[in-house]
């Protein structure tokens, strides 16, 4: 260790003399006795590289503002089953080609009934990382189904507004007949650098000799010989492309999901999209009514006499995600955001009710920003893609001796480097909402891991409305009951959630 400490001492003083001033006096010699005590302290250098890479792209078709019949809707958006969610050997894959398939076929039905121009559809997927071994896989799965619906809105953002700025770079190199670096070139060019390489050669003598008497033989030790690079050719090309993107992302509607998974719980959560102008604002006229909203008889669902009832008889809760506009059995409209959390399991009952209490407030929290995402949600996006090619010649001389200099050619060596970096966000806000009930609490496994989850139907209604602001206004009991409308007469291997998605809304 003593030889060790002296080597290290001699190399770090020359080295740092040398740097501050080639040409800079011997006097500064002096200070390599001093640096010698220095030498029994150790540094440590850490080099971290993170790359992140992103790459989204959809297609965007225009949306309008006409009307369809339901009839449209139903037939070509189909229903959500328990279809959509698959065990399978690649999900990633897989659940692309089931979506790809989903998208032909409600866009050939829309084309044939004439109303491909009043929808906009598009989708997003997100990979769920995690086996289902992982305590917290239930939770990885509902952080995936929100990154889907993102990625599906960044995919539609990315067409919005667009600007783009393009540069390439091209350059050509070529030394023809470079001279050959004899031996006298690995000579250092300094009064410094000679003095390091004779102290080092000193120091390496020392231990050479320190490690003989151990037994060890130096040669293991031995350092590279000295090299020197000279490029002959350089051909290389650069493009980069920067591309920014904003604008309104309301009237977003998930009407359809898909989960797909291989036999170890890891797998991907696809959703598809609806955009439409006329459901974003009907639903933008609902929320600013204060209720003052007369039923459509025609559009009046026998599905919904019981809200409570009809969404817990849903089997596939897990599914529904987003917000949906429907009607009750009056013909009243009103609004359904659904939200979901996954649970961390434990064997630990007691704790376990406070994960499923405290994954509830997630789920009705996911449920609200759903809604506000939908009334009033705003968005940019800023991607860069550069992307470089070189085709690099060069050859290596290694100072085999005092005398003689050794060539390597490898040939040209080519390389290409792309490099994605992109960025969006997208920003909702609702304000002084009344009429808000969270009707429906469910919970369950999930068919294929078995992990628990939880999730959340918040429903506004334009009679909660009114009777949220009955409560607050003064009035008796009797004019609030006499004020309510009248009831009138009237094993898991693939699975879909409902089709959410009515034409005549669009």
């Amino acid at each position: 260790m003593k030889y060790t400490a002296i080597a290290l001492a001699v190399a770090l003083a020359a080295f740092n003399a040398n740097a501050n001033d080639e040409s800079s006096d011997l006097d500064s010699m002096d200070s390599l006795d001093s640096s010698i005590e220095l030498a029994d302290e150790s540094f440590d250098e850490d080099f971290e590289y993170d790359l992140d890479e992103s790459f989204e792209e959809e297609s965007f078709v225009a949306s309008d503002d006409e009307t369809m019949t339901a009839e449209d809707e139903q037939s070509a958006f189909g229903e959500q089953s328990k279809d959509s969610v698959s065990e399978v050997k690649s999900p990633r894959k897989e659940i692309k080609s089931l979506m790809d398939q989903y998208k032909i076929d409600v866009e050939t039905q829309l084309n044939e009934a004439g109303k491909s121009h009043l929808v906009s559809l598009t989708t997003g997927t997100a990979a769920v990382g995690v086996d289902k071994a992982n305590p917290d896989w239930s939770r990885y799965r509902a952080n995936a189904i929100r990154r889907a619906v993102a990625d599906a809105k960044q995919s539609h953002l990315e067409n919005l507004n667009t600007s783009t700025r393009n540069s390439s770079i091209t350059e050509f190199f070529q030394d023809e007949g470079a001279p050959t670096p004899t031996a006298d070139d690995f000579k250092s060019e300094s009064r410094m650098g000679s003095v390091y390489e004779k102290a080092v050669a000193l120091m390496e003598a020392k231990l050479d000799s320190a490690l003989e008497e151990e037994g060890i033989d130096p040669e293991t030790f031995k350092s590279a010989s000295k090299q020197k690079k000279q490029e002959l050719m350089r051909d290389y090309f650069a493009e980069t492309t920067i591309t920014e993107a904003f604008g309104d992302m309301s009237g977003m509607f998930v009407i359809k999901t898909f989960e797909m998974y291989d036999n170890s719980g890891k797998g991907r959560i696809g959703v598809v999209l609806a955009k439409s102008l006329k459901k974003r604002d009907q639903l933008k006229a609902l929320i600013e009514s204060k209720g003052q909203v007369k039923p459509d008889v025609a559009m009046a669902n026998p599905a919904f006499s019981n809200i409570q009832a009809a969404l817990s008889s849903n089997k596939t809760p897990y599914l529904e995600y987003g917000t949906s506009v429907e009607y009750d059995d009056k013909g009243y409209p009103m609004i359904i955001s659904y939200g979901q959390a996954g649970v961390r399991y434990t064997d630990n009952d007691r704790l376990m009710d406070k994960k499923i209490k405290a994954a509830y407030k997630q789920a009705r929290s996911n449920a609200l920003a759903n809604l506000a995402q939908t009334y009033n949600m705003s968005g940019n996006f800023v991607g860069k893609v550069s992307e470089e090619r070189s085709d690099v010649q060069e050859v290596v001389h290694t100072l085999a001796n005092s005398t003689s200099v050794s060539t390597m050619d490898p040939g040209s060596v080519e390389t290409l480097r792309t490099v994605i970096d992109q960025a969006a966000k997208m920003t909702s806000s609702i304000q002084n909402l009344n009429g808000l009930r969270t009707v429906n609490k469910w919970e369950m496994s999930h068919p294929i891991t078995g992990h628990e989850m939880v999730g959340v139907a918040v429903v506004w209604h334009p009679i909660h409305v009114r009777n949220a602001e009955a409560m607050q206004s003064g009035k008796t009991a009797k004019q609030i009951e006499d004020a309510q409308p009248r009831k009138e007469s009237g094993i898991l291997t693939t699975q879909q959630s409902k089709s959410r998605f009515n034409a005549a809304d669009f």
